[in-house]
């Protein structure tokens, strides 16, 4: 497994892949030595020097967080090695969610065929190692934004980039 690390205007960010695909990405961190805890350990690779399709999701990610848009993450494969089956669909339907659009956990539940999945689509947002690629910030609770794993601020901040003026509990709505 390779692993690189970039700063992006919101902080460092990482990911690390193998040869069947993308298997953590890190959301913007304070710090490079953060990035690279969350990337996990594996040989570092220059992110000037990463091979394809690896050095457009980095260039892809940099300009993501400077508001440069839209971007498509759906085109880079991700290793779904030991994920479990209900989250491979959850995930599946999260890839589908377009730009600057949202779903509620329970739209995402019923679409991943058990509308009392709420919760376990919660679960599966919690553990989605990929966020931004697999965008779990485009998934908010029926009365506003709840947890995420780079925090509210940073969900928050990832939405007004794509321009989703429309979601349940926004501010000024």
């Amino acid at each position: 497994m390779q692993s690189t690390i970039f700063e992006t205007e919101a902080g460092w960010c990482g990911f690390s892949w193998s040869s069947a695909g993308l298997r953590t990405f890190a959301l913007p961190r304070k710090s490079e030595a953060a990035a690279i805890e969350e990337v996990g350990p594996a040989s570092l690779v220059d992110p000037e020097r990463l091979p394809a399709p690896w050095d457009g999701l980095a260039r892809d990610a940099v300009g993501y967080f400077r508001g440069e848009g839209p971007v498509d993450f759906s085109k880079y494969p991700v290793d779904m090695t030991g994920v479990p089956e209900f989250h491979r669909r959850v995930y599946g339907i999260m890839r589908k969610i377009g730009w600057g659009s949202v779903m509620t956990y329970g739209e995402l539940a019923a679409a991943s065929g058990n509308r009392a999945a709420a919760r376990a689509v919660g679960q599966a947002c919690a553990r989605n190692p990929v966020a931004l690629v697999i965008p779990c910030h485009r998934v908010v609770g029926a009365s506003g934004l709840t947890g995420f794993g780079g925090g509210l601020d940073l969900k928050r901040r990832m939405l007004e980039i794509e321009g989703c003026a429309d979601y349940p509990g926004r501010r000024g709505a």
